[in-house]
């Protein structure tokens, strides 16, 4: 009896100290203990170190494990796609990269909006009045203005220029082309503009923006008061020295082709900045100096004899 409960003994002492076997696909056999089994990693011991580190190997290294209660357990990594795939499903998903795109999404449109609403704001205004700062070095006040029609595509362009002393620019053109015409007349001077009106109609190719250019037809008219001095010959022809100043008054029409930018610097603020250029005709209303010539000459004029330069600072309305 005493013999039976000692081999019962000695049997259960033996089975509480069994191992695994783990066994590689190099064929190599280790005793260990096995601790944990994930889709794609083993962890153990070793049998003769328990308290040695925790050693981990890949489950595809693993042909084979036999646990120390008898069970077979043969390795395949195949299943691992499938629980990978269940484990990435019930992963909790990261959707901050997508909060912040629909961050930047929600910005990129409401600064979209307030563009809009400030370009809605400064394009109300249709109307202008502006003062031409390049009128007063030709001795004139300038005073110009717009109307911008068929929803900002096009504009009416109205100039109005009144003359209050001698007209610098028009006056040294004007003298070289004066002598260039006429022999029997000389010391020619403008004393002043009287006025001068103008109307263009003028396509705006970026109506829809801040900075608006514009190109078209502008036709003027201009009257302008001025001397001269009469040569007088003698009997051989050349001049005596004698003078008769004689008072004139010209009248002159214009046709250019006016370019320019339009600038709506706030609603009710403006800037204008254009150039034409084109041909003018003249006619004397007094003392044409064509009647007093001795020995009257047709010349050929030059075909683009007219140009303007405008900078206007303006209200908006």
């Amino acid at each position: 009896m005493k013999q039976v409960i000692f081999l019962l003994v000695l049997f259960i002492t033996v089975k509480g100290f069994a191992q695994d076997e783990l066994y590689k696909k190099d064929n190599t056999k280790l005793e260990v203990k096995i601790l944990e089994i994930s889709p794609t990693e083993i962890k153990y011991k070793l049998f003769t170190y328990l308290d040695g580190p925790t050693i981990t190997i890949l489950k595809s290294d693993v042909a084979l494990i036999i646990y120390k209660n008898g069970v077979h357990e043969v390795i395949s990594t195949k299943p691992t796609e499938i629980y990978v795939k269940e484990v990435v499903t019930n992963a909790p998903v990261d959707n901050s990269w997508k909060e912040r795109e629909n961050e930047i999404e929600a910005k990129r449109k409401a600064d979209k909006e307030k563009a809009k609403a400030e370009l809605d704001v400064l394009l109300s205004t249709k109307n202008s009045i502006s003062l031409n700062l390049m009128e007063p070095l030709n001795g004139c006040i300038g005073v110009t203005y717009m109307r911008e029609l068929l929803n900002n595509y096009l504009n009416v362009y109205v100039p109005v220029n009144i003359g209050f002393t001698t007209p610098f620019m028009n006056q040294n053109v004007s003298d070289a082309f004066f002598k260039a015409q006429y022999a029997n007349s000389t010391n020619f001077k403008y004393s002043y503009k009287t006025i001068e009106i103008g109307l263009g109609v003028n396509f705006q190719t970026t109506g829809k923006k801040a900075i608006t250019h514009f190109v078209g037809p502008l036709v003027d008219f201009a009257q302008l008061k001025g001397t001269y001095d009469e040569i007088y010959y003698n009997s051989s022809g050349y001049g005596n020295g004698t003078f008769t100043n004689r008072d004139f008054i010209v009248s002159r029409w214009g046709f250019l082709i006016n370019n320019g930018f339009n600038y709506k610097i706030t609603k009710n603020f403006g800037m204008c900045l254009n150039a034409a250029i084109g041909y003018r005709t003249s006619t004397y209303l007094i003392n044409d100096p064509a009647l007093y010539e001795k020995y009257p000459i047709t010349k050929a004029q030059f075909p683009l004899n007219a140009f303007k330069l405008g900078m206007s600072l303006g209200y908006r309305f």
